[in-house]
């Protein structure tokens, strides 16, 4: 005779869970249910999406700029073509005898507050095309950053978009969005009881690779724990526990700045230095592969606001196709004064004048160092 004990054991445990969980999710909905009354998952960089309108939400890359969106912002336009870059439109297919630049970056590329024709990127198709008005030959640089942007998320543009463009050259400008920190929390003395149950406000974030992998990889499960308000307030109330004990046993370490009503407390960067070396590494070998040069920019701010070194590449060896060049020195060898780089009371956002000294730092560079046929 099968004895059915055990069996009706398990089903009545599996049962008593169930229960249970049931329970814990009623009365969560009953406690904290007004806290989730949108629907949302807990985002790296949450706050990104509402302040910018004219970008949409993307699995891959977080967020990416609306296709063929007309809009203004900071007083200068911020249309978008076809393919969602602030550029005029274009062909996928290269054109015959076009030599096309590739430029990802952050806001710094993007321009978020100068005219598109005035970004380093067009600037410098300018220059070139220039360069030998008789030559048949065509240069087209296109800009393809984005405001934000990380050197991860350029990197997973390039993989998913950027290739398909058949760039000769790709030229890569990220430093500070890779610096932000992935985690916001409360202020002290703004912070509720109720707060600590909201996972989209308290403890510690993930990083832009932690981000895409469970996006890839974890996404149709996440989506399912994220309809229960149970999941979302226990996940608030761990991610507070963690951020107490890490903040106890770092209280000499610490670093801190406020910014408003958030304490932005630097554990994590949206980029890690070992994210980074792999990210660059990444991008090293991705236009080796597909016998592309690269051409990696310090962008001109470093020099300004980061120790000396500290963007520097020291992992890298260049050679004929893998360039890096410091527009910082640039800045600094113009002859002008910092104040006029910059767009006022910021550091990292270069004005026309920026744009421009940029722009004839890398045509100057290209046409001494790239030694192709193409720049002779």
């Amino acid at each position: 005779m099968i004895n059915y004990g055990p069996f009706k054991s398990f089903i009545f445990t599996v049962l008593i869970c169930i229960i249970f969980f049931a329970f814990l999710e009623i009365v969560s909905r009953v406690c904290f249910g007004d806290i989730y009354d949108k629907e949302g998952e807990y985002r790296l960089y949450s706050r990104f999406l509402p302040e910018h309108e004219g970008f949409i939400e993307d699995k891959y890359l977080f967020w990416k700029f609306k296709p063929n969106w007309r809009g203004e912002r900071l007083g200068v336009s911020w249309n978008s073509n076809s393919f969602g870059l602030r550029d005029e439109e274009f062909l996928m297919q290269k054109p015959p005898d076009t030599f096309r630049i590739l430029s990802l970056g952050e806001s710094g590329t993007f321009g978020t507050n100068v005219e598109p024709e005035e970004t380093y990127s067009k600037q410098l198709e300018t220059l070139l095309n220039n360069h030998r008005k008789k030559s048949k030959l065509r240069f087209q640089v296109i800009n393809a950053g984005m405001p934000s942007y990380t050197s991860f998320q350029g990197l997973i543009y390039l993989k998913r978009y950027g290739l398909k463009f058949q760039p000769d050259l790709i030229m890569i400008y990220f430093h500070s969005s890779d610096a932000l920190p992935a985690y916001f929390v409360r202020t002290h003395e703004d912070k509720g009881f109720m707060d600590l149950f909201d996972y989209r406000l308290v403890g510690p974030g993930i990083t832009d690779r932690e981000s895409y992998i469970r996006r890839c990889y974890l996404s149709g499960l996440l989506s399912l724990l994220n309809k229960s308000v149970f999941y979302k307030a226990f996940s608030g109330y761990v991610l507070q526990a963690k951020y107490y004990i890490y903040t106890m046993k770092n209280k000499d370490k610490l670093n801190s700045q406020k910014k408003g009503d958030y304490e932005i407390f630097f554990t994590k960067q949206r980029v890690p230095e070992e994210d980074r070396r792999w990210i660059f590494s990444n991008f090293i070998s991705l236009a080796k592969r597909n016998s592309i040069k690269l051409l990696i920019l310090i962008p001109p701010y470093v020099q300004y606001g980061y120790p000396d070194g500290y963007n520097s590449f020291p992992w890298i060896m260049p050679d004929d196709d893998v360039h890096i060049l410091d527009l910082g020195t640039a800045f600094k060898d113009s002859g002008y004064s910092r104040e006029q780089f910059f767009a006022e009371g910021d550091d990292a956002h270069p004005t026309v004048l920026g744009h421009k000294i940029e722009a004839e730092a890398i045509y100057n560079y290209l046409i001494d160092r790239v030694c192709g046929y193409e720049f002779q």
